[in-house]
This record gives structure tokens, sequence and C-alpha cells, in this order.
């Protein structure tokens, strides 16, 4: 693990810290950095962001601590004393410089911990903004703990605060975030699998206390990402034997759950009512059922409003064989899903003469005797086909990439709805 803190130009005071990771508190020390050190366990490299001013008036004296409680010799870095634009970019690369991982790392992990205690003005603020940094461009990177040293005057015992589950819990928020922009649970899995990782790891995982249901919520986010990408609908909505993906992460998110702390899990709160109030619309007790058609539609809508729009064509295609099928079982006792199909390229081809292609363009037309319903299907399963073989070159084309519109998914999606308001109303 590597270690690093800012050391200031203060007056420095004997004191001893406890950690809450610890049962008994560190030996007095002058300096927070050997108090935060000592808590640390595999620490391989200790580095001290100082001044020229710092260096002159606490560099013998830090690195005398350190070698006398046997740590890791650190390494003093000057950093610029000005704190205008330009001195704090300085400053932000002189950080990157030395905290990124060694090229001899290559993908091994890469750990670190920040002593934010004698930060000066502004250094703390642009440390956390490198620690952000450095995650994004070396994924190998992790941040264990953000650590603080609560001293008062006067005080022979002070608290050592680690922080850590608070950036802990911006990293949640930001694979929530991930959900609810991009449609993406990548992010959600790779926090629960670490979470779950740590939590074997730390102390309490031997302290009888209950284990967390993270192997359960990692096993739902890979069952709801499998179901999403292969458009298996009757996985994500339900086939009346068994749970349906989505009805698991809403167990989740109703739950008093949280992967953090009970300290933080307050916060976790209003990111789960996010997914909730996302995820509420497609609750469905089985997939082809009447509420499961209001799903599908609701669905639909996610995919496309995420940008997924080869799945949202290829959904709206099955989902319009689905009610076709609903809709002729008004009048049938039975109805194959290959009937149904006819059916739909009997309303493609603009063919009623057939018994099954009238009633549903009847209960489908609107006041005026048309039938969005019938344009929205040509729309969905057209595009859906040309998206299929767009790697065929075409005249119009050279490169075969057909052009897919939001906003037209978006009113074949108001049609099927609006067909699917007329129908329900009329049974």
């Amino acid at each position: 693990m590597h270690f690093f803190s800012f050391l200031g130009t203060g007056r420095y005071q004997p004191c001893a810290y406890l950690s809450a990771h610890q049962d008994a508190p560190s030996p007095e020390v002058t300096y927070v950095q050997s108090a935060s050190a000592l808590s640390l366990s595999s620490l391989s490299r200790v580095t001290l962001f100082c001044t020229e001013q710092a260096r002159q008036t606490h560099g013998e004296g830090v690195l005398g601590e350190f070698a006398d409680h046997d740590l890791p010799s650190p390494v003093l870095i000057e950093v610029p004393s000005r704190f205008d634009k330009g001195g704090m970019i300085k400053l932000f690369e002189v950080l990157v410089e030395h905290l990124k991982p060694s090229s001899a790392q290559d993908d091994t992990e890469h750990l670190l911990a920040f002593d934010m205690t004698h930060g000066f003005r502004a250094q703390p603020a642009v440390a956390l903004l490198v620690l952000d940094y450095l995650q994004a461009v070396y994924p190998q990177t992790q941040v264990k703990h953000l650590l603080y040293g609560a001293w008062e005057p006067g005080q022979a015992e002070a608290p050592l605060v680690d922080l850590s589950e608070l950036w802990q819990l911006r990293e949640w928020a930001a694979g929530f975030r991930d959900f609810h922009r991009l449609g993406s649970v990548q992010r959600l899995m790779e926090l629960s699998r670490q979470a779950q990782s740590d939590y074997f790891q730390s102390p309490r995982s031997k302290k009888g206390i209950d284990k967390p249901t993270l192997g359960k919520w990692v096993k739902s986010l890979q069952t709801f990402e499998m179901h999403n990408s292969l458009n298996a609908i009757p996985g994500l909505l339900g086939d009346g034997s068994s749970p349906s993906s989505i009805s698991e992460l809403l167990g989740f998110a109703e739950s008093d759950w949280n992967p953090i702390s009970q300290e933080v899990g307050r916060f976790v709160a209003p990111l789960k009512e996010m997914l909730k109030q996302t995820l509420e619309p497609m609750r469905a007790d089985r997939w082809d059922s009447h509420q499961g058609l209001e799903a599908q539609l609701a669905w639909l809508t996610w995919l496309n409003d995420h940008g997924r729009y080869q799945q949202a064509l290829t959904v709206g295609r099955e989902w319009a064989i689905t009610f076709i099928q609903q809709m002729l079982l008004d009048h049938h006792d039975e109805v194959s899903r290959e009937r149904a199909e006819h059916v739909l390229g009997s309303l493609r081809a603009r063919d009623v003469a057939q018994e099954d292609a009238l009633l549903v363009v009847q209960a489908t037309q609107d006041e005026t005797g048309e039938s969005a319903f019938q344009s929205a299907c040509n729309m969905m399963v057209d595009k859906r086909n040309s998206i299929n073989h767009a790697y065929m070159p075409s005249p119009n084309n050279d490169r075969g990439a057909p052009k897919i519109s939001q906003e037209k998914i978006g009113e074949a999606i108001l049609a099927f709805k609006h067909a699917f308001q007329r129908w329900a109303a009329s049974r």
C-alpha cells in the first residue's frame, strides 16, 4: 500500500491516536502521519508532499520518527507554496506523477491511503481530485483509506478517523448514476464484488456480525444484465414460475440493506429509491399478461431512452406479436404465437382481408378509422431488419448503416401504448 500525506509548517504536538480498526491507541507520536502509517497493514511506500518551508521545519523530525517506529522511510516531494490557479494545477501534476502506479506494477492492485490532516488550503481538495483521476486512468488503483487525525489542543489521545466509507459512497453513487444515465449495471457489479471481497478481509467479518447479502445482490445484477443483453423478456419480467430479475432488484431497492455501513447507509437510501422509481413500472406477474404487456412498454421506453435501439426494435416486434396474440384470444379459445406472427405479416402488407387481421385493425384503430399500430409495426420490423443486414452495402448508403431515430422509435412506442389502451378499455 502507498501512503501519502502533506507535511505542514505548524507546531506538531505529541499525541496518541486511536483508529476504529485498532484495539489500542498508537504510541505517542509527534507527527500524525506516523500514527496513520502505524494503523495501516501491508504498507510498502510513503510519500510526504511539502513546501520548501515545511521540509526545512519538519523534514528531519518526521524522517527520524518514522525510523524510530520501523516504518518505511518517507520520500519528501516538494510542491508549490502558491495557491493561484497555476500553482494548483502544478500541484495536481506533481501528485499524479508520484502517486500513479509504477510501470513495473502492470495490472497488479495499486492501493492508496491518504492522510489529509495537515493539508493546507486547497491541498486536500486537489488530492481528492487526483485520486479520482488516477482511478479513471489506472483501473487497478483503489483508494483504501482517507484518514484524519482529529486532535484538539490539550488532548493526550485523539481519534484517527477513516472517511473511506464516504469515498465508497461516492463510488456507489457513480454506479447508480451509470445505471440511470447509461442503462449499465457493470459498475455496480464491480463495486459489489469489491465490497464482498473487502468484507471477508476485514476484521468485522470475524466478529460474529451477520454476513451481508452482497452475494445475492451480485447474482441479481448478473442475471439482470444477462436477461437484458439477450432480450430475455420472460426472465426480466417473469414467467410465472420463478422471480423475475427486475422483481429481484426491486426487492433490494425496497429493503433496508446497504452495501457500506450503518453510519453511511442512510445516504444509500435515496439511490435505492431512484432505482425503485425506474423499475417499478416494469414490475409484472408474468411477461405475457395484461400487466406484462404494460410493463414491456415501460421496458421498451427505457431501452430507447438509453440508446439501445436494436434491442428496442427487437423487443418492439416481439411485443407486437404478443399483443396481437392477446387480442385474438378475445375471439378464439386458443391462438399460437405463429398465428399471431402471421397476422403481423398481414398487417405489414396492409392485407386486412384475413379475419384475424381485420379484428386487430378494428381493435386498434382510432376515431378516424386509422391504425397507427400498423405503421408502428412496419417501422419496428423494417428498421430491425435493416440493422440485421447493416453489413451489406446498399445503393443509398455505401456503409450500409441504417438511419435510426430515437424520436421515430419513441413515436412507435407511443402508438403501441395508445393501441394497448384502446384495446384494454374496450374489453
